[in-house]
């Protein structure tokens, strides 16, 4: 990816969040300190722009430097979202410590879950589940378009954020990492108790359908060599934000927090409104996974003529079957 656009996509990801932080937030003195080293960024970016000399060096610096405050603002962000606050993966931390830390953070929705069912609240599934569908089908279709399309568009930027990972990374790595993608995933359902609900089941299956794939494709896979420090800690970063997505939905279709069956209307718009919430998410989402193809650029990464043909036919391939799976979901 070349270095000027990958500079202005990350500006742009940074300014988005600074905005929606000055709309929101209560602490002005820490938006303040984040917008000035947002607009130092910018003016040390026009200079280097403007000069041709030895701009590859000093835009790599700047991008690094960027990356940092887009942490920052990435968890001052977070703190204005604390159900959905998912925790940090350490890179020295074990797996298995993590997964206590992220077992313990689901209590809040658990609870929550708990609290619902006590009140005898349901879900946004099990309402649609209870729709009669003689004479509310345009609504009940409605909103089944909308899960299957929320559920597809999450699952795409799983796919492609795992085919990424899995054409730079090692084989064993790369499995052992979508065992504990798998585990991760089976502790954000919202009950207690229970199944998994049937969005994480979904999503199992699309984690699923990466190993099936990379079984097939063998040859899609350690061509990077060794990973770079900020590559790692970038591509931990898009898993948790993969992570909250995934709960995000799972909380939006299966907590119980609805005390009554809704109007076509409220469902309706309840529908639009999570579309758009979501295309804004995932947009994020992406944008941060600019931000690992651009340090795959800075490694040097080449891909032949026939290895790009073949990414692009699993990537396709892989999109119809990730539609697959969620059009078959039991509403």
């Amino acid at each position: 990816m070349d270095l000027e656009l990958a500079w202005n996509q990350m500006s742009a990801n940074i300014f988005k969040n600074l905005h929606e932080l000055v709309k929101k937030s209560k602490d002005p003195i820490s938006i303040m300190e984040l917008a000035k080293d947002y607009r130092s960024l910018l003016k040390a970016a026009s200079t280097i722009l403007g000069c041709k000399d030895e701009i590859q060096s000093k835009m790599i610096v700047l991008i690094k430097q960027a990356h940092c405050l887009n942490k920052r603002v990435d968890d001052f962000h977070d703190k204005l979202h604390q159900n959905y606050n998912i925790p940090h993966f350490g890179v020295t931390e074990s797996f298995k410590d993590y997964l206590k830390d992220l077992q313990e953070f689901m209590t809040i929705w658990k609870e929550e879950t708990e609290k619902g069912r006590r009140k005898g609240e349901k879900s946004l599934i099990e309402w649609l589940q209870e729709l009669d569908q003689s004479q509310r089908k345009i609504t009940f279709e409605a909103m089944k378009n909308v899960v299957i399309d929320l559920g597809t568009n999450v699952s795409k930027i799983i796919t492609d954020f795992l085919l990424l990972v899995v054409i730079l990374g090692d084989r064993k790595h790369i499995i052992k990492n979508l065992d504990d993608f798998k585990a991760m995933i089976k502790l954000l359902s919202v009950e207690k108790n229970k199944d998994n609900s049937i969005v994480i089941k979904a999503f199992l299956g699309v984690i699923q359908l990466v190993e099936t794939t990379m079984g097939k494709r063998k040859g899609l896979n350690g061509n990077r060599g060794e990973e770079t420090e900020i590559a790692g800690k970038i591509e931990l970063e898009i898993m948790r934000m993969i992570l909250k997505e995934i709960l995000r939905l799972e909380v939006a279709l299966c907590c119980p927090d609805l005390v009554m069956v809704l109007t076509d209307e409220v469902y309706l718009s309840m529908g639009i409104h999570l579309r758009n919430f979501f295309g804004t998410k995932l947009n994020d989402v992406n944008m941060k996974m600019n931000a690992l193809r651009m340090e795959v650029a800075l490694l040097s990464f080449v891909q032949s003529h026939k290895d790009e043909n073949e990414v692009e036919f699993v990537k396709e391939t892989m999109a119809i079957e990730v539609q697959n799976i969620w059009n078959k979901l039991d509403l």
